[in-house]
């Protein structure tokens, strides 16, 4: 049965219109106040530490409001990440090994990313971290910071998986130095390379671009140990200054 039409047609809706009328601003999401929030590093820090995580979004809102560079901003959230990174580090490295692993192989594409970009950014990081002076410039750039932090995010991971699991690996015997010795030498190092990596003193006056090198080969080659305890034993205990320092 068709319809029929009423008397009086109330008018048609019209479709909403997609104009933006003269003189008036559409509303938009206020800008982050800093960049480092929305990444996956800012996200398993929220999970793993929620109320220090607002503390630290107030303050950078707070800078931001105040006029504060992103820059300044930037490095206030990277300290306050370092900081508690470093008081938890104890934690990281009794994570499972497949987090061991991932702060492993994120160190290490860090420094080939860092050797590309300059020896002291590479030195520097090798050094000091993520606060340092060659280092923190490019924490503020999103096209060079995703490589950066994703150090940072694989250890807030571990963080999480080490308050579960809380492993414990042991101390590296003289026979898993010795396998890890023998493989660096098949990877073309010399016994003064051995000699010069087990001397800190001498390692730190030693040339920054061969630092570079020995540390990357170092972790690079733990790496490719076959999975097992010898590998977690060594790994953890290499990585012990890369998560508290």
């Amino acid at each position: 049965m068709t319809e029929t039409a009423s008397a009086s047609p109330t008018r048609p809706e019209q479709p909403a219109s997609t104009e933006v009328n003269e003189g008036v601003t559409e509303a938009r999401e206020p800008a982050p106040a800093s960049p480092l929030f929305g990444t996956p590093l800012w996200a398993s820090f929220q999970s793993g530490f929620p109320d220090w995580a607002d503390k630290i979004t107030q303050k950078a809102g707070s800078m931001k409001s105040a006029g504060a560079s992103d820059s300044d901003i930037s490095k206030v959230v990277l300290q306050s990440l370092v900081e508690l990174r470093r008081s938890n580090a104890s934690t990281a490295l009794k994570a499972p090994p497949d987090n061991l692993k991932a702060i492993a192989q994120a160190f290490v594409s860090n420094l080939k990313f860092l050797r590309q970009t300059s020896v002291a950014a590479c030195y520097g990081f090798i050094a000091e971290g993520d606060m340092n002076a060659s280092v923190l410039p490019l924490m503020s750039e999103p096209s060079r910071s995703g490589p950066l932090l994703n150090q940072s995010t694989a250890v807030f991971r571990a963080i999480e998986a080490g308050k579960q699991s809380e492993l414990s690996y042991g101390t590296p015997t003289k026979e898993d130095f010795d396998a890890l010795s023998d493989e660096l030498r098949r990877r073309g190092w010399a016994q003064e390379d051995l000699k010069l990596f087990s001397d800190p003193q001498a390692l730190s006056s030693a040339p920054h671009e061969q630092v570079c090198k020995l540390v990357t080969d170092w972790f690079e080659t733990q790496l490719s140990l076959p999975d097992g305890d010898r590998k977690m034993r060594l790994l953890n205990a290499s990585l012990n200054p890369v998560v508290a320092g």
